[in-house]
């Protein structure tokens, strides 16, 4: 599924400048710069151009955003001091770590962990600490993609669509 945003410029066919972008009023068009040269501009930076019209041109480029992970850790419970088989799971989150206070048998952490998206990336063996294996297996996944910024030539609305 491809991702678009799409950029509208509007000239002037005398003077050949631009006088919108996006439905936005250049703020001195006699200033403003030749249509070819930001054509040539939106070009460089990816955009195609898919419609022209007197005095319109429409733009588009697809949306790439790079990949984005989380993570998570399955770690032996050792609350209290007891080993109890049962294993805690931690979330690694922007805002703070978020531990899942259920615990879980190991298998089916590990099976749960899979249906959900999960793979394992690494298994850490740090020894042992008081008599208990300190072993932990950690997780990512992707995350969805978040929304790409505007192009480089200016601030506008941009308009995604997604197509099959």
């Amino acid at each position: 599924m491809a991702r678009w945003a799409y950029l509208e410029i509007g000239f002037d066919p005398g003077t050949g400048n631009v006088t919108h972008v996006d439905g936005r009023e250049v703020i001195d068009p006699k200033v403003a710069p030749p249509a070819r040269q930001v054509r040539n501009q939106l070009g460089n930076e990816g955009w195609e151009l898919v419609s022209v019209h007197v005095s319109t041109w429409l733009f588009k480029r697809e949306i790439v955003v790079p990949q984005q992970w989380e993570y998570c850790c399955l770690a032996e419970d050792h609350a209290g001091g007891i080993r109890r088989g049962e294993w805690i799971l931690v979330y690694y989150q922007a805002d703070g770590n978020h531990l899942e206070h259920e615990h879980r048998r190991l298998g089916m952490a590990l099976a749960q962990l899979g249906k959900a998206g999960w793979q394992m990336i690494g298994v850490a063996d740090p020894g042992t600490d008081g008599g208990f294996d300190n072993t932990a297996f950690y997780f990512a996944r992707p995350l969805p993609a978040p929304l790409a910024s505007s192009s480089d030539f200016s601030n506008h609305k941009q308009e995604e669509k997604e197509q099959l």
